[in-house]
């Protein structure tokens, strides 16, 4: 009986430590070490790279509590010269998922004249799109990509009224080639942020900062990065 007591106890302390390091080996798994953020060309190329390792990572900012012409939505914000049109927010990816928008406008930033909006089909002289590609890579405690997405951001520039300014319209960003493993889960979201006058009061360039706000969960915990993406009606599109 003895014997068969020690044996027992033997196996239920090999059994003990094969969960514990079976926990260890999830724990790392579920880590989040890395968070890449890319700039890539339409054949892939990188053309810019930001990478955040784990330390960097806790001082990321965290949830925030509180050439057809689109439909340009409903008012979002209004400046002195200019007044934003779309949604208040977009619903992008959930649960690692493209969110199918049939009913959201993208956003557009158009002339005000005293308290009129001017109307996005009495604009001149638009541009092609714009693009740009960017992507982001989630690392876990292993060097294993756990989380990757692409984003592209496309702007209608140029838009001009009665000969002057530069007003944007077709504002928004579009997520592709997205991978989650198993065991996480990823949301997006973008809003409008701000708008701007670049120019002058009598031919005003208007701009806009959006925020793309990305989520990464699993079993032990959430991280939230956000992107800030700045276009103008010259045509620039630029991250931080």
């Amino acid at each position: 009986m003895k014997t068969l007591s020690w044996i027992v106890l033997g196996l239920l302390t090999i059994k003990s430590l094969s969960s514990a390091n079976a926990f260890v080996y999830d724990a790392k798994y579920f880590q989040v070490s890395q968070i890449k953020i890319q700039q890539i060309s339409e054949k892939n190329v990188v053309l810019e790279e930001k990478v955040f390792h784990e330390d960097a990572l806790k001082s990321l900012p965290g949830p925030d509590r509180k050439m057809n012409l689109p439909d340009i939505g409903k008012v979002i914000a209004v400046g002195k010269e200019l007044v934003a049109l779309g949604e208040d927010v977009y619903k992008l990816l959930d649960k690692g998922r493209p969110v199918v928008q049939t009913d959201h406008a993208p956003i557009s930033v158009l002339p005000k004249i005293g308290d009129k909006t001017v109307d996005v089909f009495e604009l001149e002289n638009w541009s092609m799109p714009k693009t740009k590609k960017f992507k982001i890579t989630y690392k876990n405690g292993f060097g294993s990509t756990v989380v990757s997405f692409d984003y592209l951001v496309i702007a209608t520039t140029g838009g001009t009224y009665n000969g002057k300014g530069a007003y944007l319209t077709g504002v928004q960003i579009i997520p592709s080639n997205i991978h989650v493993s198993f065991g996480f889960d990823l949301s997006a979201v973008m809003k409008l942020q701000s708008l701007s006058n670049q120019g002058t009061k009598l031919s005003p360039v208007a701009g806009a900062v959006m925020v793309l706000k990305y989520r990464v969960g699993n079993m032990l915990g959430m991280n939230e990065s956000n992107d800030t993406v700045f276009v103008n009606g010259n045509g620039v599109i630029q991250t931080y």
